[in-house]
């Protein structure tokens, strides 16, 4: 997310046909593919919320010529490696 500004919460969807809601960011790194597509990183991503809670992390993989696939939301027990916590 270079030269990009990191939003400060961002809108996640609730899975079970609950409504969205908005979950602060707490932090930002990178993983080294997207765990959706494969597509080879480094990808930008964001850790959200409690830390517990369904999704506490958005891999931003986008879409690069033929590869990437939009957003990936996921629930993970590790922290990211370059992780930089926002205060």
């Amino acid at each position: 997310m270079a030269n990009r500004p990191i939003p400060r919460a961002v809108v996640t969807p609730n899975g079970d046909n609950s409504p969205s809601r908005e979950v602060a960011v707490k932090g930002i790194g990178t993983v080294p593919n997207c765990p959706s597509c494969g597509r080879k990183g480094p990808i930008d991503a964001l850790t959200l919320g409690d830390g517990v809670t369904w999704p506490n992390m958005v891999v931003i993989c986008g879409i690069v010529g033929d590869t990437g696939c939009g957003l990936y939301w996921s629930l993970t027990p590790t922290r990211l490696d370059d992780l930089h916590e926002l205060s």
